[in-house]
């Protein structure tokens, strides 16, 4: 039963998957393709000027950049559109799945089925899981195979890792979604509320060492990346929050009258 109930939330959320995949492949084709423009824009760059530039830190990082197309792929991707992109379709998901199918009145029917509400909310937050790392995991492979067709090197392994350490911190930031889009609130409403939480869990990274602190943050994996650290740490974290999260959400979505 719970792989029928499964197989309708795949159904119901067919459009993510599509407008998913569509823009994280377009976004793979742009990051990859724009390096190169990138590069010959930074080398008409009079001297005098990239001088200055090296006088500020936004000015080295963007040198950086161009000069490690690993990083250069990082930072387009683990540090920008994961979470830009992750965290919309995570709102996105979370509020269709249950605060919406609350508003229309059909989490009633959906329960009537021989299944416990346990085995239901399992179903439904395996399926929002699955349709993410669907969407982002495509995103990732593309990226790598693009760059590989344009002649980039990209170190597939270490950035595979890097995918799946942000996606556990993805998981986390869903599970929270979840729990509040079972509250009970019409779905705009839990949209603006889950954004407006995502908001306030972003405000560490701006805190110098409290950034570790973020979800956000964890979810660039820069930390293993870049510096070489050891994941397991980061992973761990997230795993025991989304156990925690999810905890509550079945402890809410057992006593909440549908």
């Amino acid at each position: 039963m719970i792989k029928a109930l499964m197989a309708k939330e795949w159904r119901q959320l067919r459009w993510v998957w599509v407008i998913g995949g569509v823009l994280c492949l377009v976004t793979a084709v742009l990051t990859v393709a724009f390096y190169g423009t990138l590069g010959q824009m930074i080398e008409e760059i009079p001297p005098e000027v990239l001088d200055v530039l090296l006088r500020y830190d936004a000015g080295q990082q963007l040198l950086t950049l161009v000069a490690s197309f690993d990083v250069y792929l990082w930072s387009q991707w683990n540090a920008k559109n994961m979470i830009q992109l992750g965290s919309l379709f995570v709102i996105i998901i979370a509020t269709m799945q249950f605060a919406q199918e609350a508003g229309k009145k059909t989490m009633g029917f959906y329960l009537t089925r021989p299944i416990s509400r346990r085995e239901g909310l399992a179903g439904k937050m395996l399926s929002g899981l699955m349709a993410l790392g669907a969407v982002f995991g495509a995103g990732t492979l593309a990226l790598i195979l693009l760059s590989r067709l344009f002649g980039y090197d990209v170190p597939a392994g270490r950035f595979l890792v890097a995918f799946l350490v942000g996606f556990c911190w993805m998981a986390v930031f869903y599970a929270l979604a979840v729990r509040i889009s079972i509250g009970g609130l019409e779905p705009v409403l839990s949209a603006v509320i889950t954004a407006a939480v995502g908001l306030g869990l972003s405000l560490p990274i701006f805190a110098g060492s409290w950034r570790v602190l973020s979800i956000f943050y964890q979810m660039r994996a820069g930390g293993y990346y870049l510096q070489g650290q050891n994941p397991l740490w980061s992973v761990s974290a997230a795993l025991i929050l989304f156990s925690l999260l999810t905890l509550l959400n079945i402890r809410a979505f057992s006593r909440k009258d549908y």
